[in-house]
């Protein structure tokens, strides 16, 4: 009802203009996108705080992430599976789930995954982190993995991936398919494939140049993306109105 009323509606993609016109009947002239802002700076940390509780894992930086909520749609459980094709090969190599887990007894389900697939000491869940540890994590990751099952709205934590300008691996679907352009600020893996979710992690990690490109890539997205431009596109739609 709101965006019936309303003289103009923003979303942050094409998709979820789609989805607003096409479910709730919004008419798509109305609807305007603007792209989820990032962060024109980050605050880089060098070191993890003695009291943070995965500190002496990650000794050797050397690791891929994952980072947001611990929830079934996020495509988790697909991860770890895939990790186990990568884990054979790279002895050295974790991967750092960080975050909360929303749904009850979700963080242990995704343990006994890790357990039966003799990956304990190899994928460690961290829980919440405090801001100084996701910056740490995304500073010194490899490259981010988001491999979600579907996408129902803007990714914040691909924001400050952007933000941070890693590679990244997302599922080709919903926002993150228009997020990221394949082979130019990330790589874009199959939904619900774990196989092909591994030959992406494997291309990655194995291609310096290529993680250096993707980076290079995610720099320019993020000059793109800084709040001050969003602020601007934004006061431009609120003056179309006036």
């Amino acid at each position: 009802v709101i965006a019936l009323f309303s003289h103009r509606v923003i979303v942050h993609a094409e998709v979820l203009r789609r989805i607003l016109g096409e479910s709730y009947h919004c008419p798509v002239a109305k609807i305007k996108i603007i792209p989820h802002g990032v962060p024109e700076e980050v605050e880089h940390i060098s070191v993890l705080s003695e009291s943070c509780n995965f500190r002496e894992s990650l000794s050797s930086g050397n690791f891929l992430l994952y980072f947001g909520y611990l929830h079934r749609r996020k495509g988790i459980d697909l991860l770890i599976k895939a990790f186990t094709k990568v884990a054979a090969s790279r002895p050295d190599l974790k991967l750092v789930l960080a975050g909360g887990a929303l749904q009850k007894g979700y963080d242990l389900t995704l343990r006994q995954l890790i357990s039966d697939l003799a990956l304990d000491g190899r994928v460690i869940i961290t829980g919440f982190v405090t801001q100084p540890e996701i910056r740490y994590l995304l500073d010194h990751c490899l490259f981010v993995v988001l491999p979600a099952t579907y996408s129902i709205a803007a990714s914040g934590p691909l924001a400050q991936v952007i933000a941070h300008e890693k590679p990244v691996i997302v599922s080709a679907l919903g926002v993150y398919e228009e997020e990221i352009k394949d082979d130019v600020t990330g790589l874009l893996a199959r939904p619900n494939d774990v196989e092909d979710l591994s030959v992406q992690i494997l291309k990655l990690l194995t291609n310096e140049g290529l993680r250096e490109r993707l980076a290079f890539g995610m720099k320019e997205l993020h000059r793109e993306r800084g709040w001050n431009n969003i602020a601007v596109r934004t006061i431009a739609i609120y003056e179309e109105v006036i």
